[in-house]
């Protein structure tokens, strides 16, 4: 279905998610299939221009964006920047070469910063939870001793994602982790096979 921004407001939804990147569109995903009213709200474009049809059971609302009053169009290397799915705004960080305001190499399209890395799914590793025990010399760092979760616990999240992405591939061989069980990986085009 198509909805206006004024019908989108008038709905009531069951669960809004702000962005489309990898956690965004997960969840949401998963909420529609078991029958939420989700609303999808997203700053930057479809990844692949137009837009996808919704699985079978799965309404879609297409909302094409209002156009901004030309004192609030944003400059033309941000302009730019989102047309290209990139977050267009500077990020301010204090850092211990002072402060700095630099463009941050993330997405800001459907698929998020997913969209950067080929759409690679990989696991964080056990050893990522204890981010202070693996950098024990970085006494300036923010580093916390440990995620308030474990690996173990996010472990059946990584699996159900697995299978509702239908991930293909094989153990990453330099991982001594338990392996997921993917699908068969497709096989090798001609030029790959070179």
């Amino acid at each position: 279905m198509s909805l206006t921004a004024a019908e989108c407001s008038a709905t009531l939804w069951d669960a809004i998610v702000v962005g489309t990147g990898m956690g965004g569109a997960t969840t949401g995903y998963e909420l529609a299939r078991q029958g939420w009213r989700v609303l999808f709200i997203e700053k930057g474009p479809f990844l692949h221009g137009g837009f996808a049809a919704a699985p079978p059971g799965i309404s879609q609302a297409v909302v094409a964006p209002a156009a901004k009053p030309e004192r609030e169009q944003p400059d033309s290397i941000a302009a730019g920047l989102l047309a290209q799915g990139r977050w267009p705004h500077r990020v301010r960080a204090r850092t211990n070469f002072g402060t700095l305001n630099f463009r941050v190499p993330t997405g800001c399209v459907s698929g998020g910063s997913s969209a950067f890395y080929a759409a690679a799914l990989e696991r964080f590793a056990p050893v990522d939870f204890s981010p202070r025990k693996n950098f024990s010399d970085a006494v300036d760092s923010t580093l916390p001793e440990r995620w308030p979760i474990s690996y173990q616990e996010l472990a059946p999240f990584y699996t159900r994602a697995e299978q509702l992405f239908r991930v293909r591939g094989t153990p990453d061989p330099l991982y001594p982790g338990e392996a997921a069980e993917l699908l068969e990986p497709p096989g090798l085009s001609p030029r790959d096979e070179q």
